[in-house]
Order: structure tokens, then C-alpha cells, then sequence
């Protein structure tokens, strides 16, 4: 009887345990309108090989590559609003680039959608995979994700710092373990509190020509570029 009685417990408490599980729901989307356009526009471009690549979202998009280097070709692959799955959805046609430097900067939307960091990285590495795998000749350097200034920033954004820097740490190791450089860029970005400066940004995200400014110049210094 006190066996029987035992049996029911441990199915219980794995019942219970199982069922109490909760899936963890995110918004994955990125076929947007403005991807959509964004990529109809860049399918029909020349194509420019053995270019400079920066790749990315709206952060990316707005700076103004080609016009801080007008002795090298550097095409801009930002999207507003793209996430890590926008990214691998595209790999295909940075690959066609065979660009001779990749400058990869994603992740502040999937941190602000709450997309869990393991699942974030999962789509990280298979990206960084399919680059090394097919254009093994281009060098791909992993930008940090940038901190957010939460006095300035809305909604998700607002609340997104410790999940940037967790997944800045995991972005760190992943580079070494897959032997692409990882280019930290908190000591340009990021104030004495660990958030993005204030003068670099209008609205805690997105920045000012001057913070690009200084990006390009600290790529540079560092013979990144």
C-alpha cells in the first residue's frame, strides 16, 4: 500500500512539473514591409565584390559608410527593425558578395522582442557557420550589441541593458570559439553607467551622425578597418 501510495506521488510530482512548464513565446517576425523593399532594392544592385560589408538593423542602415571612406567600396546591409532570424534569412545574398570584410552588428531588436539569448545565439552561430563555410577569404568581425540610454528610450528598449550585456559576453565567446574577431565597442558607446551616451543618441537607440563618426574612427584606430 505505502508503495502504491509512493507511485502516485512521483507521477504526480512529474505530472505537475510537467505541465507547469510554460513555452516560452516570442515575436520571431521580420518580413516587414521596409525588409521586404530594403531587400527587392539591394537584389537589384550591381554586384561589387570584394567590398567592405557592414550588416545589420536600423542602427547599421543609418550610417553613412561609403561617404566616411570614399577610397573604398563599403556597401551598407542595415534593415530597420531586423532581428537575427532577418539575418540568417538573408545570409544568401551577403554571400554572393564575397565581401573581403564583414562587419556583423544584430540583436537589440531580438533583446527588446525578449527572444531568449540562447535562441539568439543558436541563430548567431549558425550565421557566423554559413559565412566561414562559404567565403572563408572574408574576414567577419562581430560587433557588440550597443547599450541602450534608458532615460531616453521607450517600451522594451527601456529595460533591454542587462540582457545586451549578457548577450555581449556570449557574443565574446562564441567569436573565440569560432575563431572571428569580436569587436568590443563599449569603450566608445557606453557612459560611466554602462548606457549609451547621451550625445551619441535622440532617442536612446538610434544615433547621431557624430556617434558614427566616432564607430568608423575607433574601427580604424584599431586596424579593424
Amino acid at each position: 500500500m505505502l508503495r502504491k501510495k509512493l507511485l502516485v506521488f512521483l507521477f504526480l510530482l512529474c505530472a505537475g512539473s510537467l505541465f507547469g512548464q510554460e513555452t516560452v513565446k516570442y515575436d520571431s517576425s521580420y518580413k516587414k514591409p521596409n525588409f521586404v523593399r530594403k531587400m527587392e532594392f539591394f537584389q537589384n544592385l550591381p554586384v561589387k565584390k570584394d567590398a567592405i560589408v557592414f550588416l545589420g538593423n536600423s542602427i547599421t542602415e543609418a550610417g553613412r559608410w561609403q561617404e566616411m571612406d570614399p577610397d573604398r567600396i563599403i556597401l551598407n546591409r542595415g534593415i530597420g527593425g531586423d532581428n537575427t532570424f532577418g539575418l540568417l534569412a538573408r545570409a544568401k545574398t551577403i554571400i554572393d558578395l564575397r565581401p573581403r570584410k564583414l562587419f556583423i552588428m544584430i540583436g537589440i531588436n531580438d533583446m527588446a522582442r525578449r527572444i531568449p539569448i540562447d535562441i539568439v545565439m543558436r541563430n548567431y552561430r549558425k550565421l557566423i557557420t554559413a559565412f566561414k563555410s562559404a567565403i572563408p577569404q572574408t574576414q567577419v568581425y562581430v560587433q557588440s550589441v550597443l547599450p541602450v540610454d534608458t532615460k531616453l528610450s521607450k517600451g522594451n528598449y527601456q529595460t533591454a541593458n542587462p540582457l545586451v550585456i549578457e548577450l555581449n559576453k556570449e557574443l565574446q565567446k562564441m567569436a573565440k570559439e569560432l575563431q572571428v574577431t569580436y569587436v568590443d565597442l563599449h569603450p566608445v558607446f557606453a557612459d560611466a553607467n554602462g548606457e549609451l551616451k547621451t550625445e551619441f543618441s535622440k532617442d536612446g537607440v538610434h544615433l547621431y551622425d557624430r556617434a558614427y563618426m566616432a564607430w568608423f574612427r575607433y574601427l580604424k584606430e584599431k586596424k579593424y578597418l
